[in-house]
């Protein structure tokens, strides 16, 4: 016996807000993150790349095992990290711009 089971029609989770419709504080506050954390990225690159870049160039790639690989994937990361944050403050500048 088979029972033929009935669909109940699922309750969908509301959507959050769209961003222009959020108020200009929070817009401000996300701009003021986005950046902050942008040029908090920037500053370790900065602060790192010297170094990392003096140590890659003068070990040949076949002896660099894990963790120089390691290394890399964070420093790509982190690079990738602050250009999207700086991305994203720029989306966020732009609707403020839209909305005077």
């Amino acid at each position: 016996m088979s029972k033929k089971s009935r669909r109940t029609p699922q309750h969908q989770p509301s959507k959050p807000p769209r961003l222009p419709s959020w108020p200009d504080g929070v817009v401000m506050f996300a701009i003021y993150f986005c950046y902050i954390c942008a040029a908090f990225f920037g500053a370790m690159l900065a602060e790192f790349s010297p170094s990392y870049w003096k140590t890659a160039n003068s070990v040949p790639l076949t002896e660099w095992g894990w963790a120089g690989w390691f290394v890399t994937f964070i420093m790509f990361l982190v690079s990738a990290l602050a250009c999207g944050y700086a991305l994203l403050g720029e989306e966020f500048k732009r609707i403020l711009q839209e909305r005077d």
